[in-house]
Parts: structure tokens; sequence; C-alpha cells
């Protein structure tokens, strides 16, 4: 059977007609306290999310300036320069497709090698009409939001009263949100918090003053009673703070949000403008570029296990010992946790826990989350990544000797690379690619499937 006759491919066609173009242009200008300065191109920008290790996006910028405007104009206000992104969506032929144009102000950041010129001696850079005559300069700048620039710096601390370390969590991430003005308005727009499983309200906890903000969720979820069994992710992206298990792909049936992924013959598809449809709250997109996948799983349960052992330390106050017939008795099974959370073929290992001792199940369980899976690097081509967020529960479809197959996962990475689509200062219109990282069920037997027509292909 085809892959157009079956139910992927008939969802590929509706994506063909329903679709929209992701094709945008770029301009850029520098914002200093003496004036601004115009890039002559931006000929590509990264967008880097890190689900797992940052709280918001690492941006880069790639642009041509003249020499000697960006040397004499912008290099000597650096410690407080800004550069102002415009975003104009247009069709494949680059005319403006009528969609709201998007301008963004980020504080901007100069490499090092910007200086040497400055710092020389050379007469052909004394002047800027002299610096301008040697021609066009590609410079890479690193960006940052405004409001985020305001998160990084922000410190918490406190003490807390019959609260549950979520509502600690997201009762900071509200306060010190609302405290952000950036151009007059609210720098932060809300939270999107999934709900915790643990529940139970500590009758004090303390959060050291000083405590930056972006370190808070690691804090309370690793030394404060924890608050999911998958780990934690607290990520800040387009105005919104985003709190999720990291590692649970679970919750597709339950989540607000989902996304279908559907890996398309790379031979009949590839470099197709349209890619993704929206039907309410569900994306589907079209896999173009090809998939990549790595399962690290096997080598983390041999070093670390595939289960924990740790002594409750809540049973060492109260509770551990039975006292009768003026004997005391300490039991094992009363006082110390220790289960397998990963079934192995082979032979199991079941380590002590690094914090030798703890009353902190969930963090524990964590651990073990991580080892239990397997990344999925998919290629979407033409991409709107504005579409993925953090912790974005979905599903991969592909065939399996003519059968529709679907394994669950949660989005854990995102690498956007929007640049132009020839060469040449004449070219105006960027392509965008996203690479997209999921967690899968390494367990499946649907990864398996999946497994075994990568190998085919």
């Amino acid at each position: 059977m085809e892959f157009q006759l079956t139910p992927l491919g008939q969802e590929a066609d509706l994506i063909s007609v329903e679709g929209t173009e992701s094709h945008h242009i770029y301009t850029a200008t520098f914002v200093t306290e003496n004036g601004t300065l115009d890039a002559l191109s931006v000929t590509s920008i990264d967008f880097i999310r890190d689900y797992r290790n940052a709280a918001g996006d690492e941006v880069q910028i790639r642009l041509i300036v003249p020499w000697g405007k960006y040397l004499h104009q912008v290099v000597p206000y650096k410690e407080n320069l800004k550069i102002t992104v415009t975003r104009t969506t247009v069709n494949g032929v680059g005319s403006p497709t009528g969609d709201p144009i998007v301008e963004q102000t980020f504080d901007a950041y100069l490499p090092l090698e910007s200086e040497t010129a400055m710092m020389g001696t050379s007469p052909e850079v004394a002047t800027e009409y002299t610096a301008d005559i040697m021609g066009l300069k590609a410079v890479t700048v690193q960006l940052q939001e405004e409001v985020f620039g305001l998160i990084r710096s922000t410190m918490v601390g406190g003490v807390f009263r019959d609260s549950t370390p979520f509502n600690v969590l997201i009762s900071l991430l509200f306060k010190t949100g609302q405290e952000f003005v950036v151009d007059g308005q609210n720098g932060m727009l809300g939270v999107d918090a999934i709900p915790p499983n643990n529940k139970t309200k500590r009758s004090h906890l303390v959060v050291p003053h000083g405590m930056p903000l972006v370190a808070l969720a690691n804090k309370l979820q690793t030394q404060h009673g924890g608050i999911y069994t998958a780990d934690i992710g607290c990520y800040f992206q387009k105005g919104y703070w985003y709190v999720w298990p990291l590692y649970n792909y679970k919750r597709f049936d339950e989540a607000k949000r989902t996304a279908l992924f559907i890996v398309a013959p790379t031979v009949r598809y590839r470099g197709i403008e349209k890619t993704w449809r929206m039907v309410g709250e569900n994306l589907s997109v079209l896999i173009t570029g090809g998939v990549n996948r790595a399962d690290p799983s096997e080598a983390l349960m041999l070093n670390q296990g595939n289960g924990t052992r740790f002594p409750n330390t809540d049973a060492a106050m109260e509770g551990f010992l039975d006292i009768s017939n003026n004997r005391a008795v300490a039991k094992r099974t009363n006082n110390v946790n220790e289960y397998e959370a990963i079934s192995r073929r082979g032979r199991s290992m079941s380590r002590i826990s690094e914090d030798q001792s703890s009353s902190n199940a969930f963090h524990e369980a964590s651990k073990l989350a991580s080892r239990n899976g397997a990344f999925v690097t998919l290629h979407w081509e033409n991409s709107n990544p504005d579409l993925i967020t953090p912790g974005l529960q979905c599903e991969i479809g592909f065939l399996v000797n003519e059968v529709a197959r679907f394994i669950n996962g949660v989005v854990v990475h995102a690498h956007v690379l929007s640049a132009l689509a020839g060469t040449g200062l004449h070219q105006k219109v960027h392509q965008t690619t996203t690479e997209v990282v999921v967690f899968v069920d390494r367990e499946a037997p649907e990864y398996t499937d999946f497994i075994g027509n990568l190998n085919k292909s």
C-alpha cells in the first residue's frame, strides 16, 4: 500500500491543501544611546531551546553591516546595546501574506572579535569612511529577550508555611513576573503549569534569600520534597513560564495542546512548502527532512542502575522502631525504600542513592524516569517554531508493513534555524528548519517497530 493511501498519507494531503506556508523576511536594526543602524541583511537567526538544561532561549543572529559604521556607531556602545528584529510573513515568492508583522527588541551582546580592529592602529579603520571602503562585515551577535534578562537577574527567598513545593514555585513565578515591565507593558503574560504529583504540604519550607529565580524549580524538586515523579521542566518562552513533568510522555490524552509528527517518505516530500496545519489546539506536522535517534538508556542503567535504594528519613524521626514485649525492632520494610522502576531482560542493578538517605521519593523516581527512554530527532522543514512549546505532548506516526503505527513522546529540545533561501544581498526570504527532539518510551512495542523501520530506510 502506498503512503498516500494510508491515514498518515490522507493527513499529509490535508496539510498540502489546508496548511500554511512558513516563509519570513527578517530585518534588524542596532539601537544605541547615540542612534540606530540598520543591518544590510539578516543571513540567519538561530534559536536553541534546551528544555532540559536551560530556562530560556539561546538566540544568535548573523548580520551583514558596513564595517566602518559598525566599528564607529555600534561597538563603542556595546555595554548597553539592543537590536530590534522585525519578522514579516511572506509566501514563497516574497509577497506579504497579510499576517501581523512581529517586532521585538532584544538585548545584544557582541563577540570579542569585533573589537580587534578598533584596538589596532591600522589606518584603514581610523575613520568611519575609510573602514566602509574596506567592504562589508558579517557579524554574529548573541540576543536575549529583554524580559528574560530581568528574570535572570532576579533573586527570591523566604519562609513558607503549610505550602506544597508546587504552590511555592507558582506563587514566586507569578509574584516576580508581575513586577517586570518592558516597553510599558507587563513582561510576563502568565504561567502554564501541569498539576503536581506531590500534593503534601510542608509545615515550613525555607527558600534561602538570594536564590536565583531560574534555579528555584530545580531546588524545590531536588531538595524540598519534590514536585513531579518524572523530573521538572521550568522554561520561559514567548512571555509565559511553563512548568511540567519533564520526562512524562503519558499525558497525551489529557493534554490541551498536542502534536502529531508524521514521518513521510523523504524522496517524495522533501522540500515541500506546506508542512503543517492546526486544528484547534492540535498540530499536525509532516516530517520531510529525516529522522535520527539516540538511546543512552542502556548505558545509564548499567552504570547508575534501573532501581534505587534509600533509607526514609521521615521514619528515622518517628516510627523507626517497633517496640513490644520489652523489645525494640527496626524493620527494613518500614524504614527503607527499595524498588525497581525499570524492568531489564538482563541483570538488574539497584544502587543506593547518592543522597544516602532521603524523604524525597519524587526526586529519586525522577532519576529513574530519565533513564527509561530514547531520544528521537525530527527534522521539520519550512516550519513554524512558535507552535513548539515546552513539554508538548506528541505522537510520532510512521508506517510498518503498510500499517500506521504511533508512539507517544514529549518534546524536550528544539533547535530553530531561519536562513536565507539563497545567496547574495538581493536575497530576502528566509526558510526555517526546526529540529525537534522527542523523548519516547523505549519499552513500547511501537518503538521496536520504529527502530526496524529506520534501519530499513
